[in-house]
């Protein structure tokens, strides 16, 4: 009975840590020892927003992010390196999960003179990966990401203890 209830504390103080940082829905279901945060096209493109406003030189101005089943496809105004303007471009990431973390890979890059190995292409996933895992809070916690999945509305990551 004492271990159900440190459980459940421990993932209510995960879920108020969470939905503080993104605004997601959290589902906890005590039976299988889980927590969901689902997150929304609207809550990523904040947390995307955030990240790439945070780097001196992002890699995006004004990006949006178009959730797809299985991928996140981020849009964007990239300054050319030859300091004549911007160009529309499109970065597709795919988020995994890898030995109990999110791991974001990059699918695809669609943008004038950048390539998948550009160290702020690189930079950007793992940023994402980072926000995604809420790293501090999991490892304070104990918890490991079991799933992740990708809808064309949103982002769903569930933790277990």
């Amino acid at each position: 009975m004492r271990r159900i209830a440190l459980l459940t504390l421990t993932f209510l103080l995960l879920a108020l840590v969470l939905t503080g940082c993104r605004r997601g829905e959290v589902s906890i279901d005590r039976d299988a020892g889980t927590l969901s945060v689902t997150l929304t096209e609207s809550d990523i493109n904040t947390a995307l927003k955030t990240i790439l406003a945070a780097r001196p030189n992002p890699l995006f101005r004004d990006p949006s992010a178009d959730l797809q089943p299985g991928v996140i496809v981020l849009n964007g105004q990239h300054e050319r390196r030859d300091g004549q303007g911007t160009v529309s471009g499109t970065v597709t990431l795919r988020p995994s999960v890898v030995d109990g973390a999110v791991h974001v890979s990059v699918e695809g890059v669609s943008v004038e003179d950048v390539d998948a190995s550009d160290t702020r292409v690189q930079t950007f996933a793992e940023d994402l990966a980072a926000l995604l895992n809420n790293q501090s809070s999991l490892r304070e916690r104990r918890t490991t990401i079991t799933a992740l999945t990708i809808t064309d509305s949103a982002l769903e990551i569930t933790f277990s203890r």
